[in-house]
């Protein structure tokens, strides 16, 4: 059975002003497993209750604490017991808004938990979960972004911009501290050295890699390593590695003033053309429209 899509914008049209959007769901029950997908991206929050996420061929155990952001497209949807969840649906228009800017400790988290473009996808982050200790305090982050978008007062956008940007920070605090959980869980056919290899790629990725050096440090041969990555992830070495470049430029290009040069030479990349061209083909537009656009929001 094909999966229904839901057309989130039609219901919130404030997302193409804001960026995003909340919906909480005091008692949410679905004893019926319906897959749907979404125009954004999903960040579901879960206060009460257990239940289970459901993606596709995978189901995860949830209750209160966890976090599951899903990418755009995905099939998904949560099942409950009879006596509910109590949830915050969390809607982002990552395409038409970059995330706000955060402190630079979050630089390594933000591309793992949020995915800043439909061209980022993978196997592993199709869906990204993590558990935070405090849910009541996102919880009451979000219930103020509610009522601000609801009640609309004096200075309403920037207090919920505001709340949304601590939001964001606690969400990267809880990932960086309790680190995540993919959407393609290691299994005992999966070798650790595979997610080392990703690891290496994710947080050096300002460096150059060789594809002998990786292999060497896997104990694999090359042909080996890019057959398993690959699998692994749904990308090549170098793809993932590139996808993590233009990423962390994005957010360079957001969040700093800096010539867009150093921008590419601080990303890893050494040609500026090749820069240029890598961006507009991820992203649809050049590094300085890209720029451009943000600075008008």
């Amino acid at each position: 059975m094909q999966p229904r899509h839901v057309e989130v914008y039609q219901r919130f049209p404030l997302l193409k002003d804001l960026g995003f959007a909340v919906e909480h769901f005091p008692r949410y029950v679905n004893q019926t497993q319906s897959l749907h997908t979404l125009d954004v991206v999903l960040m579901t929050v879960s206060l009460r209750g257990r239940g289970r996420q459901v993606l596709d061929d995978l189901t995860f155990a949830t209750d209160a604490g966890w976090v599951g952001i899903t990418h755009y497209g995905q099939s998904h949807c949560v099942t409950t017991t009879k006596r509910g969840m109590s949830i915050y649906n969390v809607y982002l228009d990552l395409r038409g808004h970059a995330p706000p800017p955060l402190p630079k400790v979050f630089d390594n988290v933000v591309p793992a938990i949020l995915p800043l473009h439909p061209t980022f996808g993978n196997r592993l982050n199709r869906a990204v979960r993590f558990h935070v200790d405090e849910p009541d305090r996102l919880g009451g982050l979000l219930s103020q972004i509610d009522r601000e978008m609801r009640e609309r007062k004096s200075g309403w956008i920037d207090a919920a911009r505001d709340c949304f940007r601590v939001f964001l920070i606690e969400c990267c605090r809880s990932a960086k501290d309790h680190g995540l959980a993919w959407s393609n869980p290691v299994e005992a056919v999966d070798p650790a050295w595979l997610e080392r290899v990703r690891l290496i790629l994710d947080r050096d990725f300002i460096h150059d890699h060789r594809l002998e050096d990786l292999a060497e440090l896997a104990g694999v041969s090359v042909g080996y390593l890019c057959r398993r990555f690959r699998a692994y992830t749904g990308k090549t070495v170098f793809g993932y590695l590139l996808d993590r470049r233009i990423q962390a430029a994005m957010l360079r290009l957001r969040n700093s003033d800096d010539k867009i040069l150093s921008v590419a030479m601080d990303c890893g990349f050494n040609d500026f053309a090749y820069f240029s061209r890598s961006f507009k083909r991820a992203i649809g537009c050049t590094p300085s429209a890209y720029r451009r656009d943000r600075e008008a929001d």
